[in-house]
């Protein structure tokens, strides 16, 4: 492989977990911190800060999608590969709430058992959907392009 592809791997994979991952989960959890936040001021905060992350993980999808695009069925592969390590983690247990957790939940902190949960269920429910979905993106627009290509030559 070469020092291109494998600079371009890299910087797909960062965006997948930094952008596609984290940006959705820190979406997520900023907006069940809201939901308990007592403070409204606090609870105001945080749904900007979750609809500010999901606008980051949107773009981190579409960066991906254009990348796939780019026509390196290597890449693909690659990004086959970390979708598929994801969702095969082990989803992690979930637990009663605590007294000290509500407390946390209360001032707008998400506890740590709590986040467990919501990455698990990110990945399952939103995460992992949307790779398929970015994978349907390229294979129609390679097949759009052939098509175009198709009708080009044909003129």
């Amino acid at each position: 492989m070469s020092w291109a592809f494998r600079r371009t791997a890299r910087i797909v994979l960062n965006t997948i977990r930094e952008g596609c991952v984290g940006e959705t989960v820190a979406a997520i959890e900023a907006r069940e911190a809201a939901e308990y936040a007592a403070d409204p001021g606090r609870r105001a905060l945080l749904l900007e800060i979750s609809e500010d992350e999901t606008r980051h993980a949107e773009l981190a999808y579409r960066f991906v999608q254009w990348a796939l695009s780019q026509g390196d069925s290597a890449l693909g592969h690659v990004v086959r590969q970390e979708f598929a390590a994801l969702a095969a983690a082990a989803p992690p247990r979930g637990g009663p709430l605590t007294e000290g957790d509500h407390q946390l939940l209360r001032h707008g902190v998400v506890p740590e058992a709590l986040r467990e949960v919501i990455r698990g269920q990110a990945v399952a429910r939103i995460i992992f959907p949307c790779s398929r979905a970015l994978f349907g993106a390229e294979t129609a627009s390679r097949t759009g392009s052939a098509s175009a290509g198709s009708r080009q030559d044909a003129i």
